[in-house]
């Protein structure tokens, strides 16, 4: 994989996440990160974590997903986005290493209704993590909550975020908003 040349597990940061945006943009599909971090995760030295998550919805309202936060497994677990449902209107898929120093995160938002719903990605920052790259197709806000706002005219939408940390968290809180309400994302750690 071309993209794994780029990337790099023993550091993380910039050059990784940009090498699964490059993954992302030229083949428009969320399968290709998550084979680059699947395989990133093996060679990742020290406290590690792989986050996973796949949800669809009909109607603008989650209707089943699922997602995985590892305790440091040695292998990434086999975890596969969702596949089509014939009446979804969105589909969200995401996929992250967290380690001791570094952590990524890409997620795929795409929406299969007249307009996007789909309103603004949040991640509630450990206070140790800092963010060191974005890419996306949102607005990014900042703060102590990191905002990711998303156009209602765009319906293909993506981020992209490398963090610098000091340690890995117990938990993950990132969350989605369509149509109004919210959705918790990652759920708690998962063997």
């Amino acid at each position: 994989m071309k993209y794994l040349m780029r990337a790099s597990p023993t550091i993380g940061g910039a050059a990784t996440a940009k090498a699964a945006e490059s993954a992302y943009l030229e083949q428009r599909s969320p399968n290709y990160p998550l084979e680059l971090f699947r395989e990133m995760y093996r060679n990742v030295p020290g406290k590690r974590r792989f986050v996973g998550f796949s949800y669809i919805f009909a109607n603008d309202t989650l209707i089943y997903g699922r997602s995985t936060f590892t305790n440091e497994t040695p292998a990434p677990p086999d975890f596969q986005f969702e596949g089509p449902a014939p009446s979804m209107s969105q589909r969200i898929d995401g996929v992250g290493i967290i380690a001791s120093r570094w952590a990524i995160i890409f997620v795929s938002l795409q929406d299969f209704s007249g307009e996007n719903e789909i309103e603004e990605l949040r991640l509630t920052l450990p206070e140790d993590w800092r963010l060191e790259y974005y890419g996306g197709s949102g607005k990014l806000l900042n703060g102590t909550m990191l905002r990711v706002k998303f156009s209602s005219v765009r319906r293909n939408n993506y981020a992209v975020l490398a963090f610098r940390t000091d340690g890995v968290p117990d938990s993950l809180n990132l969350r989605v908003t369509v149509d109004g309400y919210t959705y918790q994302l990652v759920h708690s750690p998962s063997t």
